[in-house]
């Protein structure tokens, strides 16, 4: 694909040049000072899309120039996330995995996912520990904190952590892999590969992989594990 960065300030049109080179690393990516130019290269090549600064002015005449270019106007000061969220439905797909042996870890393309709380990472290990199968608040609140008895409070934070959730997944553009209704929420299975997925169909090195310590960091994930436990018992029993 095919993109032109359009700013009539050097510093903001390097800087759009670095996002967009980074959000987009296949694309081609072209550049103007001014809007004569703009509208020259708009003229002269066939662009996916136009990053524009509307301080050029030029807006219309490029929408009528090429009706099929999606103009995209940019604000200052030069924003990732509002440069991400325009370019989105070209970015490449993100590669999400999920590690459940030895402890819960998500990996996206390779590097580690931070979360800003650790509540919210368990809740989605409880997602994940329920294999798409959705989960009430209460259900949820339950295995969070420990079964303490359910109340207002406890609502209003489970409704803090699903917010948490979904914006750390959207900074990612992962949010796709939740699944949530007005009371319960869930995860999209075929949206990510997971260890655990893998060894209960029947995979052999994620099989290899599990010592018995499915999600060792949370106590309600023992019940789990037993299904690991009698899978790999099973597996020895033919074996031998």
């Amino acid at each position: 694909m095919k993109i032109l960065a359009a700013d009539s300030k050097l510093s903001d049109l390097s800087e759009l040049l670095i996002i967009t080179a980074r959000l987009l690393p296949d694309a081609e990516i072209m550049s103007s000072l001014t809007a004569e130019d703009t509208i020259r290269l708009a003229s002269a090549e066939s662009f996916s899309a136009v990053l524009l600064d509307d301080g050029l002015g030029i807006t219309e005449k490029l929408r009528t120039l090429s009706p099929e270019t999606r103009i995209i106007l940019t604000h200052k000061p030069i924003s990732r996330e509002e440069i991400s969220r325009e370019l989105r439905e070209w970015l490449p797909r993100r590669k999400l995995y999920v590690q459940t042996f030895g402890g819960f870890s998500l990996f996206v393309d390779g590097k580690p996912l931070i979360f800003r709380r650790a509540k919210t990472k368990e809740l989605l290990a409880v997602l994940v520990d329920r294999r798409g199968g959705s989960v009430s608040v209460r259900e949820a609140c339950a295995l969070l904190f420990e079964d303490k008895a359910y109340d207002i409070s406890q609502g209003g934070y489970f409704r803090v952590l699903v917010s948490d959730l979904m914006k750390t997944l959207k900074d990612e553009r992962l949010e796709g892999i939740i699944r949530k209704s007005r009371n319960n929420i869930s995860v999209d299975i075929k949206a990510f590969e997971c260890d655990a997925y893998n060894f209960l169909k029947g995979d052999p090195e994620a099989i290899r992989n599990y010592n018995g310590d499915y999600m060792i960091c949370y106590g309600w994930a023992e019940y789990s594990s037993e299904l690991f436990n009698r899978k790999i018992s099973g597996t020895e029993s033919i074996q031998a």
